[in-house]
């Protein structure tokens, strides 16, 4: 029986070590939301800053097509912001390697760059009722250029400089990635 035991303590404390040390990598510590106005959040952590848009921000500032005057958009909380960031980090470099702009040209290789770019998060309910995250992607490697009352910005060109991607928080799903091509 003590034979046993002192097998099993190793492997006991492996585990849980594992376990705390990869909760620790999966959460951006810090994360503060900055209340700009109505229709603007800022969010900020150690691995990621941007804009929330909130369900008051004029639906035809945002040039998404998935989202219009019928749409039912609403604010996601900082918790969901991370669970969408979480889903981001865990399945991008998956859906992205067969995208042919990332990291085309001398640009960027988005998962391995993903702290260098400046968020906008769009939040609104698909058809199934299901709430769906759009996130547009700007270029900030010295995490400046942005402030978090910028407007919704569309760039064209540009490479893996600029990206958008969107994540249903009910499913997990990372879908529609779209990076920029070159002119």
């Amino acid at each position: 029986m003590s034979k046993l035991i002192k097998t099993l303590i190793p492997l006991i404390l492996l585990i849980a070590t594992t376990i705390v040390f990869s909760c620790k990598t999966n959460q951006p510590l810090n994360t503060q939301l900055i209340e700009i106005d109505e229709t603007k959040i800022g969010i900020e952590s150690e691995a990621f800053r941007g804009t929330i848009y909130t369900e008051k921000y004029p639906h035809n500032y945002l040039f998404l097509s998935e989202v219009d005057s019928t749409s039912y958009r609403w604010t996601p909380s900082q918790d969901e912001i991370l669970k969408t960031e979480s889903i981001l980090r865990n399945k991008l470099k998956e859906s992205a390697q067969y995208v042919p702009m990332n990291g085309a040209s001398g640009c960027p290789i988005i998962h391995k760059k993903l702290k260098h770019y400046y968020r906008q998060y769009v939040a609104f309910k698909n058809e199934k009722g299901e709430r769906i995250i759009h996130i547009n992607c700007h270029w900030d490697k010295k995490r400046n250029y942005y402030a978090y009352d910028t407007d919704y910005t569309l760039v064209m060109d540009g490479c893996s400089y600029y990206w958008s991607v969107s994540v249903n928080l009910d499913t997990g799903e990372l879908f529609d990635l779209w990076v920029n091509g070159v002119a």
